[in-house]
């Protein structure tokens, strides 16, 4: 088993920007770009087409390439050394910390940008955009409008840190840049080969049970119990078996699913665990919910009880 180097997937952020809300489709062009944090420079190549980008740089010793298509929400990672392939949504965690892109349209919706007017970069007329959190600057682009790109970019949080493009130059789209190559195998952020997972069962078994609770469930198995007080419960999922093994759970009140803001986003109440894999959680859960949990793939042992 490859370790995977969590540093890779996490030093690449805040240091380059596209608007997404441009009319503008993006020009095909090849640019270096020089990344700065916090004094250390780093060299990327950057390629874009009418409709999706590409980086190329050398990270912790290691060739990286990162293809982005947003039209379908998808981001590879490639990793050429291993012949590896990681495969993300665009919009998720780890694309936005990940991916410059995603990065900025998440700022965008959490601070403000304002306009500062025009100014020439490299020979490109640029619009200078600036968010701010509340009173405090954090982010100053350089954004050419006939490359649908930034040409520089300074973060303010850090001292001496910043990213701008050299060299812009147009390019000849080559398409096999923005597909895996063929001989590489898909894994997950833990370097672990990708298993496929199956479709989700066509029938449920309801099994009702009381707290604390401690047993075996499988696939296609849907557990509720009822919580009388409000307190701190424990749930630990642990997979036993040598198969992979998924759970989601569900917050519901009168019969009704609690909305995303109160009991979280899916994906966060989802649990995916390969062999041997042990997931513990802690949750606040209130007198009067009803707590569902559907198992859809596999043999999962589950712990719940009041801490």
């Amino acid at each position: 088993m490859v370790k995977f180097n969590s540093h890779i997937l996490k030093r690449l952020t805040f240091f380059l920007l596209i608007s997404s809300l441009s009319s503008q489709v993006f020009p095909q062009f090849k640019a270096s770009m020089e990344n700065v944090k916090s004094g250390n420079k780093e060299i990327y190549t950057v390629y874009s087409d009418k409709t999706q980008y590409r980086y190329d740089f050398v990270q912790d010793n290691q060739k990286m390439i990162i293809i982005v298509k947003p039209q379908i929400n998808k981001t590879i990672i490639l990793l050429p050394d291993k012949k590896f392939y990681i495969q993300q949504a665009c919009d998720g965690m780890n694309s936005r910390r990940n991916d410059p892109v995603q990065s900025y349209i998440s700022m965008k919706k959490d601070y403000t940008e304002k306009n500062a007017g025009k100014e020439n970069v490299e020979g490109f007329t640029c619009n200078k955009k600036e968010i701010y959190a509340d009173n405090d600057k954090i982010i100053t682009a350089w954004f050419a409008e006939s490359l649908n790109f930034p040409v520089k970019m300074v973060n303010h949080l850090y001292e001496n840190t910043y990213m701008n493009l050299k060299d812009i130059q147009k390019w000849k789209v080559d398409p096999a840049f923005f597909e895996i190559p063929s001989g590489y195998t898909e894994v997950d952020e833990r370097m672990r080969p990708v298993i496929p997972e199956p479709p989700a069962p066509k029938k449920w078994t309801t099994k009702s049970v009381q707290l604390p609770f401690q047993s075996e469930v499988s696939r296609g198995t849907l557990l509720i119990f009822s919580i009388n007080k409000e307190a701190h419960y424990k749930m630990i999922a642990e997979n036993k078996t040598d198969k992979p093994a998924k759970i989601i759970r569900y917050s519901f009140r009168d019969g009704k699913e609690l909305s995303e803001k109160i009991q979280g986003p899916e994906k966060y109440r989802t649990s995916r665990l390969y062999p041997g894999e042990k997931v513990p959680g802690t949750f606040i859960w209130k007198e009067g919910q009803e707590i569902r949990i559907k198992v859809f793939e596999g043999t999962i042992s589950l712990i719940i009880r009041e801490e």
